[in-house]
């Protein structure tokens, strides 16, 4: 007996551990973004998205979250131009964020987030309002050249209420100040965005 025991407890430290359930979430998003500049503050704009999250937990309070969301941002013009509208972005966007859970009693799981999202542009458009009258064109075609790829730091908070059946219901809320300049010759102009998040996740393990 006393040597079987030192091969079981070396077998029980390589046997791989209980995989948690990963999970698969669709969500609907609202951010409140605007553009950061050197000189003065554009005034923000609201807009719609949303996405496919992944799940991967490490532990029970603690894991990864990653997915592809569609992102739109952007700014209004500022309240001294003569005319209205904005210049508005669209983004496919990676988030690569930790999850830290805070442990409760209950079927509620609130949660912090952190982490980089790299998003890549895929349209920008200027769009003006004047007398009655809309116009939208296309960034190239007025000359801004826009850096196809962004990057930002994400934190917030989240909470999760789960049934019985596994299924989550999620809300989440997020501040995304980037890191990088959207314009090559718009010197100091970075997103900044406060987005609120609604979903549903799916056990898929």
């Amino acid at each position: 007996m006393h040597r079987i025991l030192p091969f079981a407890v070396l077998l029980l430290s390589i046997a791989p551990l209980p995989v948690l359930a990963q999970e698969v979430g669709l969500y609907f998003t609202v951010a409140r973004t605007t553009l950061s500049e050197t000189d003065n503050e554009a005034d923000p704009a609201t807009r719609v998205g949303g996405g496919i999250s992944l799940d991967l937990p490490f532990t029970d309070n603690a894991g990864f979250r990653t997915g592809i969301f569609h992102a739109r941002k952007g700014a209004q013009f500022g309240e001294e131009m003569p005319v209205s509208g904005g210049t508005y972005f669209d983004y496919v966007e990676i988030p690569a964020l930790l999850r830290i859970g805070i442990p409760v009693e209950g079927g509620a799981r609130p949660y912090f987030l952190l982490g980089p999202a790299l998003a890549i542009n895929v349209g920008c458009s200027i769009e003006v309002s004047a007398g009655g009258s809309e116009i939208s064109q296309d960034c190239e075609d007025v000359g801004a050249s826009v850096r196809s790829l962004d990057l930002g730091l994400t934190g917030g908070v989240g909470i999760a209420l789960t049934s019985q059946g596994g299924v989550s219901f999620r809300l989440d809320a997020l501040y995304n100040p980037g890191l990088r300049q959207v314009v090559d010759d718009a010197e100091g102009e970075k997103h900044r965005a406060i987005t609120g998040q609604a979903g549903i996740a799916f056990p898929i393990g």
